[in-house]
């Protein structure tokens, strides 16, 4: 049995209960006039704490728990009526923002380099090939699928592919 609740009696059309990591045990309800109310059954049970009045009245929740939180959608069932909330047992915050943040901005770059001969330059590191066993270097074998999520063997290359040969970096039709 709930003590009296301030203001206007109202049905509540979300009630949930839920147990955090620590054994906590925790009741969250939304009247019919949008309050949502928190119960710490652990330490005061039977005792509603009014934690936010300004929800649509009318409206509606869905939650989930994850890591001590609860996260909640809240909506007349039709759409949603306000932004979705969570709640970790002191602070109820938002979980989107109100709109997009401002857009990103490019600016072209001013700095020039100089393309100057070595050692004062820019310059390259020479290409590097893996290793196989006997110190060749190059492409021993490439691996062909047929497409994610396949589990089936054999070629299943489309007939126009091109390979890595065991000719080293020399590519063949297939045929």
């Amino acid at each position: 049995m709930y003590a009296a609740l301030a203001g206007t009696p109202a049905n509540f059309n979300y009630l949930k209960t839920y147990e955090q990591t620590s054994g906590q045990i925790d009741t969250l309800a939304l009247d019919a006039n949008g309050v949502l109310w928190d119960e710490n059954v652990t330490s005061a049970p039977g005792v509603l704490n009014a934690i936010y009045s300004s929800i649509l009245p009318g409206t509606y929740a869905k939650s989930v728990t994850f890591d001590d939180v609860e996260y909640i959608a809240l909506s007349n069932l039709i759409m949603g009526t306000d932004i979705p909330r969570h709640w970790d047992g002191t602070n109820l915050d938002r979980v989107s923002q109100v709109a997009p943040g401002a857009p990103p901005s490019v600016n072209a770059t001013s700095t020039i380099f100089a393309i100057v001969s070595s050692p004062n330059g820019i310059t390259q590191n020479p290409a590097v090939s893996p290793a196989h066993d006997g110190g060749a270097s190059g492409f021993a074998a490439v691996l062909w699928s047929v497409g994610p999520g396949s589990t089936s063997t054999g070629n299943g290359a489309p007939p126009d592919a091109q390979y890595f040969s065991e000719e080293r970096s020399a590519f063949f039709a297939p045929e």
